[in-house]
């Protein structure tokens, strides 16, 4: 039972993650043209960014992104020297136009390897 505690608090320890984490599922929700903004807001919640464009459109944009540690940061005495980590994003930008509907969506992901001192990205 200990090493059950142990193993995880040590997983649980090892990641991080922030922002709103949109999914095909709830993309699914959204109707072109008739989907509101306030609709979309009910759904997902404020978006992390929101800019309106001259021809009266507007775009919503909503940030992911999930911080993994790398298992060799838990060793003992010689983990700072080689720690790294891995973080994840999900951006999604969800495009309204004029009339405040839904009109479509972009999605774009990327990866960042990060090392410390000896560690490799």
């Amino acid at each position: 039972m200990r090493g059950w505690i142990v193993g995880l608090a040590v997983a649980l320890a090892g990641c991080a993650g922030s922002g709103t984490l949109v999914t095909p599922q709830e993309l699914a929700y959204f109707v072109p043209h008739q989907t509101t903004s306030s609709e979309i807001r009910a759904l997902l919640g404020e978006p992390t960014g929101f800019s309106t464009e001259r021809d009266g459109s507007s775009v919503m944009i909503y940030n992911w992104s999930r911080t993994t540690l790398r298992p060799q940061d838990f060793i003992p005495v010689i983990g700072p020297l080689i720690a790294g980590s891995d973080t994840a994003r999900l951006d999604t930008t969800i495009y309204i136009g004029r009339d405040g509907t839904y009109q479509g969506v972009s999605r774009s992901t990327g990866f960042i390897p990060a090392g410390q001192f000896f560690a490799a990205p």
